[in-house]
């Protein structure tokens, strides 16, 4: 789901990339902030050591990202 653009669809997607198609692809400006609600983020997500959260359209907190601190032990 985008919130702010309801009409696109989801067309294919790879790891942290994302394809989706549009009626109003004319109108969005490349670099355009698209807000999206994932449903399922892999693993890729522990490639950043933390989260943004917005508020209102405004950065309001940080969340540390702690997947990023595991460790394997053989």
């Amino acid at each position: 789901m985008f919130l702010n653009l309801p009409d696109a669809q989801a067309v294919s997607h790879s790891e942290e990339h994302l394809v989706v198609e549009t009626e109003r692809a004319g109108e969005t400006e490349l670099g355009a902030c698209i807000y999206g609600v994932p449903w399922h983020v892999c693993p890729t997500v522990a490639l950043y050591s933390e989260a943004v959260v917005l508020r209102n359209g405004r950065a309001q907190e940080r969340w540390r990202v702690v997947a990023r601190e595991r460790r394997l032990m053989i």
